[in-house]
């Protein structure tokens, strides 16, 4: 559970919760950026933003998360996926695109910062069961980040070696 007792600022478990309200804040600045008539894409993020909450209270022993947030980021991710092309890009392109994935980088980061936690054997409740969830949340907002540059009309250069 996570600790009622004082930590120092630089405890890992700190570095946790702050990294889940960095996401949740960069998905909330992203989903401004976002146009008006991409309603339901709003709605989405909006969705994952709640989502982060539940995972943030689920580590004081509240049970609020569900199979059902897996089920529902693996269709996200399924929805927009044909827009992501088998290549490599440089981020950026319509301004949504870029907050979306700099979201997704702090998803990443938050993903593995709870595997750090769970590696170091803190007792969190259901910190095992969120790391397919930012898994597959990062997944879905790369796939968003690449439906909105396709919808654009924005696409950024492709990078090889």
């Amino acid at each position: 559970m996570i600790t009622k007792q004082r930590v120092p600022k630089s405890h890992i478990l700190i570095e946790l919760i702050g990294t889940i309200d960095e996401a949740e804040s960069y998905l909330g600045f992203a989903s401004t950026l976002i146009p008006e008539h991409m309603k339901k894409l709003i709605e989405q993020i909006q969705w994952m933003q709640e989502l982060l909450f539940r995972i943030g209270f689920s580590f004081t022993g509240k049970p609020c998360i569900t199979s059902t947030d897996l089920e529902t980021l693996e269709k996200i991710t399924d929805e927009y996926s044909e827009y992501v092309e088998p290549v490599f890009r440089l981020h950026g392109g319509h301004t949504a695109a870029a907050a979306v994935n700099v979201a997704r980088s702090i998803v990443r980061r938050l993903e593995r910062i709870a595997v750090r936690v769970m590696d170091e054997n803190h007792d969190i409740p259901y910190l095992k069961e969120t790391i397919p969830l930012l898994n597959r949340m990062s997944d879905a907002l790369y796939a968003i980040a690449s439906y909105i540059n396709v919808k654009s009309g924005k696409t950024t250069p492709k990078i090889s070696c």
